[in-house]
């Protein structure tokens, strides 16, 4: 019986074949390593975004409850802002007997301060049209989760939440009203 002569290759022409399977291997690893991080950066990416709109949410629905519980100072315009809180002036109003406008122009900017720690460069535009306060908040976002973005602002980078709500107060007699 006669050797296969292809089961049992010289030494000569193997030479080299154990470094281009060590190369291939490198290759595939580095390959799939570098699909894995890329997936786990896309993944904190949104990962943030949705933490940016839970926060905006909370939020818009604080800044709602303390214009609702001051409808007088709503009444008044003292929540109406457009802009960033780096525009909003500061109010150091003692609220041990303020009116209804200061304390409302107090609680906006407090507010603001928080929307300013909570959301990169952010802005907002509250408006009180009777009976509905509207509050919209801007902030920047990932460009590339921006595919869908429904914001009304010049800049494309931003992703917005904006929440309309009708607001109306009780009278003397229990009795709630809604402001036409």
């Amino acid at each position: 019986m006669g050797k296969n002569k292809f089961l049992y290759l010289p030494k000569q022409t193997q030479r080299g074949v154990a470094l281009v399977e060590m190369l291939i291997s490198a290759f595939i690893l580095a390959v799939s390593i570098g699909t894995f991080l890329i997936l786990q950066i896309n993944s904190l990416t949104v990962s943030k975004s949705s933490t940016y709109k839970t926060q905006a949410l909370f939020l818009s629905t604080g800044l709602l409850n303390q214009a609702r519980a001051n409808i007088i100072g709503l009444q008044m315009g003292a929540y109406n802002f457009k802009g960033s809180s780096d525009s909003a002036e500061s109010n150091n109003v003692d609220c041990q007997n303020c009116s209804p406008s200061d304390l409302g122009k107090k609680d906006l900017q407090q507010w603001l301060t928080r929307v300013d720690q909570a959301l990169p460069k952010s802005s907002v535009e509250v408006t009180f049209n009777e009976p509905i306060l509207s509050i919209s908040l801007f902030w920047k976002e990932h460009k590339a989760l921006l595919v869908n973005s429904s914001c009304q602002q010049e800049q494309t980078n931003q992703s917005c939440l904006t929440i309309k709500t009708r607001v109306c107060s009780k009278d003397n007699t229990g009795s709630s009203a809604c402001f036409i």
